[in-house]
């Protein structure tokens, strides 16, 4: 085995992204996660356990059910963060505001049903 070679060689050694700020973040590439910060958590989320998701007309109230868990997410001009979902590419969201919107609060809750619960 050629020891130069490293697991991750084709890994960016570049790719961490430090989130500043809140709002919804996106990425520039698809990711296979997304975070989710809420009031004493922080979670985790990969992309294959999201079922759906919908924004109400106004983009002030955000629905997202995963396998195991809801999550409403409050605020202002979310509509973008259905956008971002479709390309995979929504990577963490957080109270606070940027250009893809604002998260006023967020809360996550069990379901262990999903969405047959």
């Amino acid at each position: 085995m050629n020891e130069d070679r490293h697991p991750n060689a084709n890994v960016r050694q570049d790719s961490a992204v430090e989130v500043k700020g809140g709002g919804v973040t996106a990425s520039e590439v698809p990711v296979a996660f997304l975070t989710i910060e809420s009031p004493g958590r922080n979670w985790i989320f990969p992309y294959s356990r999201i079922l759906f998701a919908h924004t109400d007309t106004e983009g002030s109230r955000f629905f997202l059910r995963t396998i195991s868990h809801d999550i409403w997410i409050n605020g202002q001009n979310l509509h973008k963060a259905i956008y971002l979902i479709q390309q995979e590419k929504l990577m963490d969201v957080r109270k606070g505001s940027n250009e893809n919107g604002k998260v006023d609060s967020v809360e996550v809750m069990e379901n262990p049903g999903g969405m047959f619960a």
